[in-house]
């Protein structure tokens, strides 16, 4: 009767592991699914004048809910553009923007005066960004 008891305590608590496991990995799945339901598409990628740092213009679409972005992102020069919103400006529509570095650590960021911005941080990755707006929208 024990030895019975004992294999019962044994499949219920390898069973609850079991449950356990693939809860965790279902949770894990549903994040990876929902951070990698965006796109990126890089529109243009300018290198510092040190060759440190790049400003990547790219536009983001995370489906059909959303309307495109476009956005602007500081990384070091070869890293990879994340998955993940830009990290220096982001326009809530499809827009017309440039990247200019006036120095090594100093970026201009040129988009339309009538651009409605979600994001423009005043750095990003060490790099001092001033936004620019431009009356005429072909810059």
């Amino acid at each position: 009767m024990l030895d019975r008891m004992k294999r019962v305590v044994k499949v219920v608590i390898v069973s609850l592991l079991g449950v356990v496991a693939l809860g965790a990995l279902g949770i894990a799945g549903m994040g990876w699914i929902i951070s990698s339901g965006c796109a990126n598409t890089i529109q243009a990628r300018v290198r510092s004048p040190d060759g440190a740092h790049e400003a990547i213009v790219f536009e983001r679409d995370c489906g059909a809910t959303t309307d495109y972005s476009t956005q602007v992102a500081v990384v070091e020069t070869g890293e990879e553009l994340p998955n993940d919103p830009g990290n220096a400006y982001i326009a809530a529509h499809r827009t017309p923007v440039e990247a200019h570095w006036h120095a090594p650590a100093a970026l201009d960021i040129r988009h339309p005066t009538d651009a409605p911005s979600m994001r423009g941080v005043v750095s990003a990755a060490g790099v001092a960004i001033r936004y620019v707006p431009v009356v005429d929208s072909t810059q």
